[in-house]
């Protein structure tokens, strides 16, 4: 009782199963530092693996469908929408409890080699949609026009876009998480962050 009251967080509809592994270590009077580590071991990929699989996949496709019945007329729409749903999160739910439990140790093995493609796509994929909310969303831009005579060179568009777009952003941001790494405060950083804004927009260079 004293080792399941300590901190476990994973995602809801993958808890099962780890459930059933550890119930059949327990049965088995396996090691209770083993079972301890297993919890630990398996919470963090699986809350990851949970999240991309229902809430960024399965959640998606079956309320789209739910939702194109429904705003066609069709009344069955959210019904479709739930029983689809549902009979995969259930199925997932009970399947992976009992699967757990047959398995028991051996089903780590296959977990980790799953476990490691999957983490790997899922990096690929993290990596990708934080380069595009950088460039959406991280607003770091040059308004200085260099002027000689009747000529003009934005340095911005003419100059920093030429070479990369969002040029700017990447950089801030990058330097944000070198000195995140270097054990500066997030809290230094947002203000410095606000300093700089905002002697840019004084001077109306950015």
């Amino acid at each position: 009782m004293k080792d399941h009251m300590e901190f476990f967080n994973t995602h809801p509809f993958l808890v099962t199963f780890i459930m059933g592994v550890i119930l059949a270590m327990e049965g088995k009077k396996e090691d209770r530092e083993a079972i301890r580590g297993i919890k630990v071991a398996t919470m963090g990929p699986l809350g990851g693996i949970g999240d991309a699989l229902f809430y960024l996949t399965l959640l998606p496709i079956t309320a789209g469908i739910g939702a194109s019945l429904a705003v066609d007329g069709n009344f069955l729409g959210p019904v479709v929408f739930l029983i689809m749903f549902n009979i995969i999160h259930f199925g997932a739910r009970f399947g992976l409890m009992t699967y757990g439990y047959k398995a028991g140790v051996k089903a780590i093995a296959k977990l980790k080699e799953g476990t490691q493609h999957v983490s790997r796509a899922a990096s690929i994929v993290g990596l990708t949609v934080v380069g595009g909310l950088i460039a959406t969303y991280v607003s770091f831009q040059i308004d200085y026009v260099w002027e000689s005579g009747e000529s003009e060179l934005n340095i911005q568009t003419d100059v920093l876009d030429q070479i990369m777009p969002a040029m700017l952003p990447l950089a801030y941001t990058l330097l944000v998480y070198w000195l995140l790494k270097k054990g500066r405060s997030p809290l230094t950083l947002i203000g410095v962050t606000v300093v700089v804004g905002l002697i840019g927009s004084y001077f109306n260079i950015m």
